[in-house]
């Protein structure tokens, strides 16, 4: 007998329109049993099926909560209070699905819940945020090696993840430069309050439930053991707060500082994003990279940290498909932000510019060039948008076509054709990023004829200063690439390409000089020429010192760690202090003996001299770089040699399976010295190049030049030789050539690539650079000194002379601060 027909359901396997069996199970479970809509709901998340939320759960008027209290608790609120906490009740519930979506990786429910009207400002919290990276997944593993990693510590099975962590490893991955929000000073005291309440109310909450739990209360503990045992989703820490917020009246007052610092994430989907990548969900990463602000700089942000985990991932002795997954990732991410780049070009260019070198408040104050370059996207950096951005700044403000290098050294050599360049107009140099002076340099122009109006009184003095200025206004409007001469030559001085040119002048100067100090005799007391090559030095160390320091990264460590990353800073480095050291010893004097005729010490200083040559010279491959084909052979080169490390080390090994057995042969009476040393290596390397020894392929030989070479087991150098040529000329001569025309292949395909993506890092030097180069970069220092001791001088001034003037005596201050 039935008693209730609506709780039979039946299903037709044989229709034509055949429904999947587990949404005819869970639509029967929805309309036999008496479920409340969040009970349903979670149902649904368990069985992830987002239709049936859709079809039969989110359905108008639906009622999530108990009736709203009364209506004489609102007497003393507005409607528009009253509005928002009607919104909160309704959604208060949600996000604990929210959570549990978000746990359980359910891209289509965490959508769902933001469509039906859940605030993620609201829901992400310090706790909520910290509980998500505590989720047992797949991905907490890596972020337990990158934590391990970071804190150079063993971490315990239970160990907590918390925000502070997080922020470190961020730091570490998206480099120096970084400064993750969760480091900075104010977070960190925020996080010590919030953990000190914690606390309390965690202590508080614990004695008051034991003393008042009744019956209704564990029932409604309980109510969800079915998904429990389903699905085992996450448990949010704070639902009894939320209990007792969502009972109380809400009162748009009462959300003061305390409210705030519980939420302290104004922008909760980059955090969000953020912790998608780094436990390794792609498809939540790539939901909340559609919602929020800043599309391209989490794209970007997202591609940086994939691929530096990628690179992590490579370095831990677990050998899975981590990397190549993490790889795939980054370049998914990657391909978006360059999708972004391509149509903001397509629509509007000088936008599109300006999106690129935008400071962003919520990435450490990057702009989106830097982050690209931090995760190494060169195909980001060599769109056409960023390689035209860099082409301007690169020029400066001079407008150069055609024979580029030929304009700017007649300018350098010959001043007087400087005012007969073409130079660009202020609208312009809108979308280009200069250096402090030169923008300062820019309002002036404004900014003293606005100030002549504003003084010009009503006097005939102030009648012909206000013409003045009218007449110049005027004649900007009819010529907008109108500059006066000292502004031109201010514009062509502190161009980077003139820049450029003006140090490869003065270094390829001081190059030819220390090349005739090297080559011809060298007295006791320096020439003219060697105090101008120490010169150049000095100036380019302390050049080096300054460009140290004014680097990015806060330390001083993480400065010159990010400062050497370069093999050409390396390299110039290197050549400065070898230099002092032969300097040094030059000036050194001991006595010649009967044995030894010669001054040793200022020998000594003459070799290091030569040797120090070596240096200069390869700093001539900075120049090249310039040339778009011999950058590229640059940076074939040097894939080359890191390429070629462990089949070098594999020769070498062959090397010694030759020469240890062939010297201990031939040579058995041998006493112990340096020379064994260089004849076990030595000689069987010059037999790679064709140098055979035959003298020594069969020493008992009667037409042999070295008889004392015939001892018992001299025969057997001969088999040596012959395996040795076959394995070392025949194989891994050849091995060595296959691996470079791969190496070449790979780097000729890209070329184009890598040279676009080194010449940020070559433009943004020369930009930050000063106008003198070496030697004469000393009077650059002694005029921005004295500046800044006028500029405190007139400030100081200026504050006796009335807001007016302040302002003008603060620019002044500000544009007399010149790269020191």
């Amino acid at each position: 007998m039935v008693v209730d027909e609506k709780g039979i359901t039946v299903f037709n396997a044989g229709a034509e329109e055949q429904q999947d069996i587990d949404v005819a199970i869970l639509t029967s479970l929805l309309k036999s049993t008496n479920m409340s809509p969040y009970d349903q709901l979670a149902l649904a998340l368990a069985w992830d099926r987002v239709d049936i939320a859709k079809n039969y759960i989110f359905l108008h008027g639906q009622q999530w909560l108990p009736q709203m209290p009364p209506q004489k608790s609102y007497k003393n609120y507005n409607f528009y209070e009253i509005c928002l906490f009607s919104l909160f009740l309704q959604t208060a519930p949600l996000e604990k699905t929210m959570l549990d979506a978000l746990v359980m990786d359910r891209v289509n429910f965490v959508q769902l819940l933001i469509e039906h009207g859940v605030s993620m400002h609201r829901f992400l919290t310090i706790s909520r945020l910290e509980e998500l990276y505590n989720t047992q997944s797949a991905g907490k593993d890596t972020l337990l090696h990158l934590i391990q990693d970071v804190k150079k510590g063993k971490l315990s099975a239970e160990y907590k993840i918390n925000l502070l962590d997080v922020g470190l490893v961020i730091e570490r991955l998206m480099g120096g430069t970084f400064r993750s929000s969760y480091t900075k000073k104010h977070f960190r005291a925020l996080y010590k309050v919030l953990n000190q309440n914690s606390v309390q109310n965690n202590s508080a909450s614990t004695s008051k439930s034991i003393n008042t739990l009744d019956r209704s209360q564990r029932r409604e503990k309980t109510r969800h053991s079915h998904f429990l045992q389903t699905a085992q989703p996450y448990k949010t820490k704070d639902d009894t707060c939320d209990k007792e917020n969502a009972q109380k009246p809400w009162k748009a007052g009462s959300l003061g500082t305390e409210e705030d610092n519980k939420r302290p994430f104004h922008y909760p989907f980059n955090d969000l994003l953020v912790w998608a990548v780094l436990t390794k969900r792609q498809e939540m990463a790539l939901f909340f990279w559609q919602r929020g602000e800043e599309s391209m700089a989490k794209a970007l942000v997202a591609s940086c940290l994939y691929r530096t985990m990628s690179h992590e991932a490579r370095q831990w002795d677990i050998f899975d498909d981590t990397p190549e997954k993490l790889k795939a990732y980054s370049k998914a991410f990657g391909n978006l932000a360059v999708e972004l780049l391509d149509k903001s070009y397509k629509q509007n260019e000088i936008m599109a510019m300006k999106l690129l070198t935008y400071q962003l408040k919520n990435w450490s104050n990057l702009t989106c060039l830097k982050l690209a370059v931090s995760g190494k996207l060169r195909t980001f950096i060599s769109h056409v948008s960023t390689q035209k951005l860099l082409t301007d700044m690169w020029n400066g403000r001079l407008i150069l076509r055609k024979n580029a290098w030929c304009k700017v050294i007649l300018g350098i050599l010959f001043p007087p054709v400087i005012p007969r360049l073409v130079y660009k107009s202020k609208a312009q140099m809108s979308h280009i990023p200069v250096s402090q002076d030169a923008h300062e340099m820019i309002l002036n122009e404004d900014l003293q004829m606005k100030f002549s109006l504003e003084v010009g009184g009503e006097g005939a003095m102030g009648i012909q200063k206000e013409v003045r200025a009218n007449q110049v206004f005027g004649r900007n409007e009819e010529n907008p690439h109108y500059l006066a001469v000292s502004q031109k030559f201010f514009a062509f001085y502190h161009a980077p390409i003139v820049k450029f040119w003006f140090n490869t002048l003065s270094y390829l100067t001081m190059l030819m000089l220390y090349t005739y100090v090297v080559l011809v005799k060298m007295e006791n007391i320096p020439s003219v020429q060697e105090w101008i090559v120490f010169s150049y030095m000095i100036t380019a160390a302390v050049e080096l010192t300054r460009e140290i320091f004014i680097s990015e990264p806060g330390k001083s460590t993480q400065k010159l760690k990010v400062w050497l990353g370069s093999y050409l800073n390396t390299n110039e480095m290197l050549g400065i202090l070898t230099f002092f050291v032969g300097f040094s010893l030059r000036f050194g004097s001991t006595y010649p003996t009967n044995e030894s005729p010669e001054d040793l010490v200022f020998v000594a200083g003459r070799i290091i001299y030569c040797l120090n040559t070596i240096f200069w010279y390869v700093k001539l491959l900075d120049i090249l770089n310039v040339n778009p084909d011999a950058g590229s052979y640059i940076f074939m080169l040097g894939k080359m040699m890191s390429q070629m490390f462990f089949i070098v080390v594999i020769m070498g090994i062959v090397v010694l399976c030759l020469g240890v057995p062939k010297q201990g042969i031939l040579h058995p009476n041998e006493e112990a010295s340096w020379s064994l040393a260089k004849a076990v290596a030595f000689r069987p390397y010059w037999m790679t190049y064709g140098e055979m020894f035959a003298y020594e392929i069969d020493p008992c030989d009667n037409d042999t030049v070295t008889p004392q070479l015939c001892v018992t087991g001299s025969w057997l150098n001969g088999y040596l030789q012959a395996v040795y040529v076959f394995v070392q000329y025949i194989i891994m001569v050849n091995l060595l050539i296959a691996i470079i025309t791969n190496v070449y292949s790979e780097c000729k395909r890209i070329s184009d690539q890598l040279w676009r993506f080194q010449r940020y890092y070559f433009i943004l030097l020369y930009h930050n650079k000063p106008v003198l180069p070496p030697p004469f970069i000393l009077l650059s220092y002694l005029a921005a000194a004295a500046n800044c001791l006028c500029g405190q001088r007139k400030r100081s001034n200026a504050k006796s002379q009335g807001p007016r003037k302040l302002n003008l005596q603060n620019f002044q201050l500000v544009y007399s601060l010149y790269l020191l």
